[in-house]
């Protein structure tokens, strides 16, 4: 089997995986879905249990409490709709949310680790997984310090927190593809920027600031603060390791399409010669039919068969590289010594001479 043919053949195999892992995606989404529903169902309906069963458990005795409620829920709602693969979670914080009623602030632990085991259902890992709990828990902070701190009635109240919701979720998506940079490389993804970390370095002093205005529920919302700024360099770590993964598949599938392309004029070029012969020859036999000369046939039969044998081992390569292939037996790219290459190209030129 040529060298060249192969090398090239393994290659081009790359153009027939994206089809195969965007269907793939497709039937992936639909599963994922179905259970975040599920278990999001699951969730509220457990939540209801404990809302029924504990003894003067309601909502929340804070008004505040109810907008927060509703954008967990819808925010969750959307997760599962959006981004099926993350769904759901944040469901976890319902019960949560009853516990809160019953026993107050005290319940915090509680509504983190809740947060913390909605992470872990998300098969959420390493730094994140703190900094995940931590976005829940500065949500509670913020619904409870705009219960204490503001006269509003349910619907003023309401209207903060939802601005609070957007803006704050606008901003860290911004800040997020920020720190991600324009050019994206995996060890730009690996490391943060020196300059962004020195603008972040006064944020560490917001839970003292907020302890001295606020008290404890500062505090709180100080801590959840910093822990959000993690989250943001974490997400923007994950977009950048993402970004760069898609630059190198986009420049693999671009050489992959370049190569198909070489391998198709490869394979023309060696049909063409013997194909060519072919007919050539047979003109020749019909002349010798026709003028009886029939000395010079079996050498003219002789050209046709070589030229058929030239086209049938270029079917069987091919043949052969399709059940490799499809094996996954095909042996990866690798370079060639060029110069090689060159120097056995007379030899080649030769043999072939003397076959025709």
């Amino acid at each position: 089997m040529p060298r060249s043919v192969m090398w090239r053949r393994s290659e081009t195999s790359v153009l027939a995986q994206p089809e195969a892992g965007s269907t793939h995606a497709a039937r992936g989404w639909l599963s994922p879905a179905r259970r975040a529903y599920a278990y999001a169902g699951a969730l509220a309906a457990g939540a209801l249990a404990v809302l029924l069963l504990t003894p003067d458990a309601r909502p929340s005795a804070d008004p505040a409490y109810a907008p927060l409620g509703a954008g967990l829920l819808a925010g969750s709602l959307l997760t599962v709709r959006l981004r099926p693969r993350e769904a759901g979670a944040t469901l976890l914080l319902i019960p949560a949310l009853a516990a809160e009623a019953r026993f107050g602030m005290a319940a915090l632990p509680a509504i983190v680790y809740t947060s913390l085991v909605g992470s872990l259902v998300r098969r959420v890992t390493g730094a994140a997984l703190p900094v995940a709990a931590a976005s829940d828990t500065l949500a509670f902070a913020v619904a409870h310090l705009v219960g204490q701190a503001t006269a509003l009635d349910l619907f003023g109240r309401l209207a903060v927190f939802a601005v609070i919701f957007v803006f704050a979720r606008v901003a860290l998506a911004q800040l997020a593809v920020w720190l991600g940079g324009p050019e994206t490389q995996h060890a730009r993804a690996q490391r943060p920027d020196p300059f962004v970390l020195l603008a972040l370095a006064p944020l560490g002093a917001l839970p003292l600031l907020a302890w001295q205005g606020l008290g404890d529920g500062g505090l709180l919302l100080g801590l959840a603060a910093l822990f959000m700024v993690l989250m943001v360099m974490v997400e923007a770590r994950n977009l950048a390791t993402a970004r760069a993964e898609v630059e190198a598949e986009r420049d693999q599938l671009v050489r992959a399409n370049a190569l198909q392309r070489d391998l198709t004029h490869l394979i023309t070029h060696e049909l063409k010669n013997p194909l060519t012969a072919v007919l050539v020859y047979t003109q020749l036999i019909e002349k010798a039919l026709r003028e009886d000369s029939r000395e010079r046939l079996p050498g003219h039969i002789g050209r046709i068969k070589q030229s058929a044998q030239a086209i049938q081992q270029l079917v069987d390569n091919l043949l052969q590289l399709s059940r490799l292939e499809d094996t996954g037996e095909l042996p990866d790219a690798e370079p060639i010594d060029l110069a090689a290459l060159v120097e056995g190209v007379p030899c080649c030129c030769a043999r072939r001479s003397a076959t025709w």
